[in-house]
């Protein structure tokens, strides 16, 4: 059946549909006819109307404390740089400052130790939480400055239980 026949057999049984329910004495809905309501507007597209806007929500401008923990807490390679230090050196301890930028696409760039504020002896500790923070991945945002952080690692070997 070509397109046009489908068109005009559905126009049909919607018209005898409607002349099947007239004639039964049921009612058929009827277009509301023309108030004069002051204020009342016939455009569909009124902005005055009330209701909710379901625009698709935009993604975030900043990341916030909250979200920046949750992806350096989900990395556990950090971690692991110095518990494998500690293996060798069991009374390792310390503090690793990263510098970094999360740009707007979720990656990382520029990671460095700050120097000044690092008080980890270990260079192969502080190397690899570096590498480490190098690949971590945020969320993405739509807009926004990049954001850069400096971010202290504490390490300090587990008190043991008695």
């Amino acid at each position: 059946m070509s397109r046009k026949s489908l068109l005009i057999l559905a126009f049909v049984m919607v018209c005898a549909v409607a002349l099947f329910a007239v004639s039964a004495g049921e009612s058929v809905a009827q277009p509301a006819a023309p108030s004069d309501d002051a204020g009342v507007s016939d455009d569909p597209y009124d902005e005055k109307e009330g209701g909710i806007d379901y625009e698709e929500e935009e993604k975030p401008i900043e990341l916030t404390k909250g979200e920046i923990l949750k992806v350096i807490n989900g990395r556990n390679g950090i971690k692991a740089c110095y518990e494998k230090e500690l293996q060798t050196d069991h009374s390792l301890k310390g503090r690793v400052v990263v510098n970094f930028t999360i740009e707007v696409n979720g990656t990382v760039t520029g990671a460095k130790a700050v120097r000044r504020a690092t008080k980890m002896k270990n260079k192969k500790v502080v190397d690899c939480v570096v590498e480490q923070v190098a690949l971590l991945r945020f969320p993405e945002r739509v807009k926004g400055p990049r954001q850069e952080i400096n971010f202290p690692f504490k390490f300090e070997p587990e008190k043991e239980k008695k």
